[in-house]
């Protein structure tokens, strides 16, 4: 499970780095948030290549590589990247780790069982998070009351995280399951490029305002994004879809959609005939005609549920983008087109 706590960030004895800090950053849209936020793309490594799966990467030679010579590597954690925990474990005391999903403060929702999600599944009963400061006024719209979404962004405590130590902690012990695929919530892409300008200033001082300007630029185009998309999706909100593998969750529950349930139960699991036959007769009862799934499913599971229902490929890792907020434009183009909004 995720464990929501302010010592995320792992600062262990060692100098201030005195140049450019050198970033690891497990998956692209990590990767996305560490750039924007640094404002230099070339220091930063994407340790899992774009058509790597989070889940159950080996760690090849070049990734070790990346992780081995980076001042600090962030990542959303074990639950998403189980093969890259006791490489990072492994590497010089001296250098930093921000464990982006032990944050306070973030949207969680908890992994949904099965092909099927049942109707009436409401992601505000499910996510978590803290009170936030009067930012959260600033930006907060109507999807606000599904997040929880006021947050507490404060990280006072950059020290050893006590991962065994968190019985007092408001939110461990309320997921034993959590889903992985944080950075999909806009809220939590948000308070992660906060965290991460307050853990590259721990590392460069001398660049404190830079990485703060950096992080509100950020911010302000993830908004405006959020925004737009939000805007586009509006028509369709609610309208049903089935998803290949259950990866869109946060991004359903930042614009109101729905998916009925997913072909398989994740990336790595093949769904049974009877798993395909419950689904088809779900979804022909509540006339779903969009299917999104990530690039490279098999479609041929997708003729076994929804032959005639359109198809959209939509990926979360964002393979073929380059920042957070055209990735996020590009996610709700996707899913307008999918479920019959005009994307224009």
């Amino acid at each position: 499970m995720f464990r929501a706590t302010a010592l995320a960030l792992v600062l262990l004895a060692g100098p201030a780095v005195a140049e450019t800090p050198r970033v690891a950053a497990d998956i692209g849209p990590v990767g996305w948030i560490v750039s924007a936020v640094l404002g230099d793309e070339s220091n930063v490594d994407v340790v899992l290549g774009p058509n790597m799966s989070p889940h159950g990467a080996a760690l090849r030679p070049s990734s070790a590589r990346a992780l081995e010579r980076a001042d600090m590597v962030v990542w959303v954690g074990p639950e998403l990247t189980p093969g890259l925990a006791q490489a990072i474990e492994q590497r010089d005391p001296d250098s930093a780790t921000l464990t982006l999903g032990s944050l306070d403060g973030l949207v969680i929702l908890p992994a949904r069982e099965g092909g099927g999600f049942g109707e009436g599944h409401h992601h505000g009963e499910d996510a978590h998070g803290h009170d936030d400061d009067d930012h959260a006024d600033d930006h907060a719209d109507e999807h606000a009351d599904e997040h929880g979404a006021e947050h507490d962004h404060g990280h006072d405590e950059h020290a050893e995280a006590d991962h065994d130590d968190h019985a007092s902690d408001e939110h461990a012990g309320t997921e034993t399951n959590a889903d992985p695929h944080l950075w999909l919530s806009p809220e939590n892409a948000l308070l992660w490029s906060r965290a991460i300008a307050e853990a590259l200033t721990e590392l460069t001082p001398s660049e404190a305002e830079r990485y703060a300007e950096n992080a509100a630029a950020f911010e302000a185009d993830v908004l405006a994004a959020q925004q737009a998309v939000s805007d586009l999706l509006a028509p369709v909100a609610g309208r049903p879809f089935l998803a290949g593998h259950d990866a869109y969750q946060y991004f359903e529950a930042a614009f109101n959609l729905e998916a009925i349930g997913a072909i398989s139960a994740s990336d790595a699991e093949a769904p049974s005939a009877g798993d395909l036959a419950d689904l088809k007769a779900d979804a022909a009862k509540r006339a779903v005609d969009c299917v999104a799934v990530e690039p490279g499913f098999n479609a041929g599971l997708i003729d076994a549920v929804l032959p005639d229902a359109r198809r959209e490929t939509i990926d979360q890792l964002g393979r073929e983008s380059s920042d957070y907020p055209s990735w996020l434009t590009t996610m709700g183009e996707g899913f307008a087109r999918c479920l019959g909004a005009s994307s224009s």
